[in-house]
């Protein structure tokens, strides 16, 4: 199946680049047809790179599932396949501070990881399309739950590739267990706050604030929110599964805001903007 970008999908894109201080929203997935890749705006992050291993299509879908009280609902379920990375990410506008939270229950770790980031049962945040560059080796800043260590991280890398960290959170990240985790990424300093609760006993387990060593503002510039699973250790030979829902994303226009169609946030509209709206068209 080809989950292109929309008309629809596109327009919406284009009309919160020009928008002040942002809510994207929310989405609990109890719209989405059970089986299939959720709604607009998601779109399939096991379509970006086309190179072998290539996931299912879709890499994940809605599932019936229950919540941390037991009571039935849908969520997001990651396709049992071993893959560089599974999920579903959607366009959002550059901007100057980021926010994205989720429920998330990792269901089973994969074996043989060679190091916390080689293989990850599910991470949340935001990044950047590096041309058909597998979204799991892209600019990114995000919390993961690493199948080596099974506890909480956070991993970030900037624009300039020079920019890294992955940073132990000191939580563990439980099979079975629901979490509440919330990343929160200022793009000019690259501070970011992490937070997790136990949703079941709504404790909060972490939150704390952290810097990623050689962070430039230019290093901040993200255009995706990013929702996902992967296995790059080459001895794997059993997958993650994890489970998301109730994911909200909000964020604030870059300071001061770009002109409309300023989709890089770099205060003008010429060639590169363009040139982020036809690689989109074909996503």
């Amino acid at each position: 199946m080809n989950h292109s970008l929309t008309s629809a999908c596109l327009a919406a894109f284009i009309l919160t680049t020009s928008a002040s201080a942002q809510s994207i929203g929310s989405d609990d997935f109890q719209e989405g047809v059970l089986g299939s890749l959720p709604l607009c705006p998601w779109l399939d992050i096991g379509l970006v790179d086309p190179t072998p291993p290539n996931p299912p299509s879709p890499s994940a879908a809605i599932v019936n599932t229950t919540d941390a009280f037991g009571v039935r609902t849908q969520g997001l379920g990651i396709v049992d396949s071993i893959a560089p990375s599974q999920g579903i990410y959607a366009l959002v506008p550059v901007s100057s501070a980021y926010s994205v939270a989720a429920d998330i229950r990792v269901d089973r770790y994969s074996d043989n990881s060679e190091s916390p980031t080689q293989d990850w049962a599910m991470q949340i945040g935001v990044g950047k399309l590096d041309g058909t560059t597998d979204l799991a080796f892209t600019p990114q800043v995000g919390i993961y739950a690493s199948a080596l260590t099974q506890g909480w991280r956070l991993y970030g890398v900037g624009n300039s590739y020079l920019a890294v960290a992955d940073i132990d959170l000191g939580v563990a990240a439980e099979l079975g267990v629901w979490y509440r985790v919330q990343v929160d990424l200022i793009a000019a300093t690259g501070q970011v706050r992490s937070q997790i609760w136990n949703q079941a006993s709504e404790t909060l387990l972490v939150d704390r604030v952290d810097g990623i060593p050689g962070w430039t503002p230019n290093d901040g510039v993200y255009d995706r929110l990013m929702i996902m699973d992967g296995e790059t250790s080459e001895a794997t030979t059993i997958s993650n599964l994890a489970t998301v829902d109730n994911v909200v994303f909000s964020s604030s226009p870059p300071t001061p805001p770009g002109p409309t169609g300023d989709l890089n946030g770099d205060g003008v509209v010429n060639a590169a903007d363009l040139a982020i709206l036809l690689g989109n068209w074909s996503q």
